[in-house]
């Protein structure tokens, strides 16, 4: 739909008129797939286009080297320590969003939480043994963060419960099972909101750690580093655990999202460009430096739905990809729509 916008009192003005019809809305994002440029044409995407996509599991060159489940809205895969299965938010039709735990080898799945009503669930994060997950529901303006057992079974339970935030998720949980990483929003208005990443005891969930206008945090395997953003700089950081220490610049040009290999000698994050980088490092107790950073591959999809995690060895990448229909499908691109939707005539150019 479009209407007039008058820019010397700032005000919509005259009827609201249509544009296109079936323009495809994605309602796990609340976003429709559609563009206009400051000089006029509009492109758009069609119903049933952009919205699926599929978790397919990359080798170190970018290569595909399987798919772990047929399409859908797929969003923060995460991988349990062992391998051997996965987690991952998804929107079904008409229905919530849930979290799924997927057999990687037999391809099956079972829901986290089994209610088909309720808040949406959100970002799953495996415990060090693999029996729990962490994940936070939303309400409206509200959240929580909880841990249910991962096959599906016993009680859901909140941790965390004196953190006061308008959001709260986790991003890590130390190998030894003692902290979890929070990221932490306190919304100010509406364009105002401010971003901290706090670490907490999983048991008790009280505060032992802050890094304030940070975020994604994730603890190294030994658990003497903390790898996190910092939303001032746009740059990836490292900073010994628990602390105090100076923290250490890894990444330059921008980049975040950071995962450790499991031996704790190698850190990969994702550059602005979309690139996964990795960095050989040397870690232990009391240092911490880079050897060297390459570049392995560039994502397809974009941050907001373009996540990606690793297997422990550093072999194998789980990447939210495009579907062939998705690569393939044509968008439409008009032009004098603006003459088009007040006199019913227009031109319509269809390309991909």
């Amino acid at each position: 739909m479009a209407q007039k916008f008058d820019l010397s009192n700032l005000s919509l003005s005259g009827p609201v008129l249509p544009v296109a019809r079936g323009v495809e809305f994605d309602t796990f994002f609340h976003d429709a797939m559609f563009s206009v440029s400051t000089h006029g044409p509009l492109v758009y995407a069609g119903e049933g286009v952009g919205v699926n996509t599929e978790l397919t599991w990359l080798d170190r060159s970018g290569k595909t080297i399987g798919v772990l489940a047929e399409p859908g809205q797929f969003f923060r895969p995460s991988i349990s320590p062992d391998g051997k299965r996965v987690a991952v938010d998804t929107k079904p039709t008409e229905a919530r969003e849930n979290i799924w735990i997927y057999d990687v080898d037999r391809g099956t799945r079972i829901p986290v939480e089994s209610s088909e009503s309720g808040p949406g669930l959100y970002r799953p994060i495996w415990s060090p043994d693999g029996k729990r997950v962490a994940y936070r529901n939303t309400l409206g303006k509200t959240s929580a963060l909880l841990v249910h057992a991962s096959d599906g079974t016993g009680e859901t339970k909140q941790v965390g419960g004196g953190i006061q935030a308008d959001l709260v998720q986790a991003t890590d949980w130390s190998a030894d099972g003692h902290y979890v990483s929070v990221d932490i929003t306190r919304y100010q208005g509406r364009e105002n909101w401010e971003d901290s990443l706090t670490v907490i005891n999983a048991d008790s969930g009280k505060p032992v750690f802050e890094v304030s206008n940070a975020g994604d945090g994730r603890f190294s395997p030994d658990g003497h580093w903390f790898a996190y953003d910092d939303a001032a700089s746009g740059e990836l950081y490292v900073t010994p655990f628990p602390g105090p220490g100076a923290k250490i610049a890894v990444s330059s040009g921008g980049g975040g999202d950071p995962r450790w290999r499991g031996d704790g000698q190698e850190l990969f994050y994702i550059s602005d460009d979309m690139w996964v980088v990795s960095m050989q490092v040397h870690e232990s107790a009391n240092e911490f430096k880079v050897i060297s950073s390459t570049k392995l591959f560039r994502l397809q999809l974009p941050w907001n739905v373009g996540f990606y995690d690793i297997t422990r060895d550093g072999k194998r990448f789980l990447v939210n990809a495009r579907t062939v229909k998705e690569q393939t499908a044509p968008l439409t691109l008009m032009t004098n729509w603006q003459s088009a939707v007040q006199g019913g005539l227009g031109r319509e150019i269809h390309t991909q």
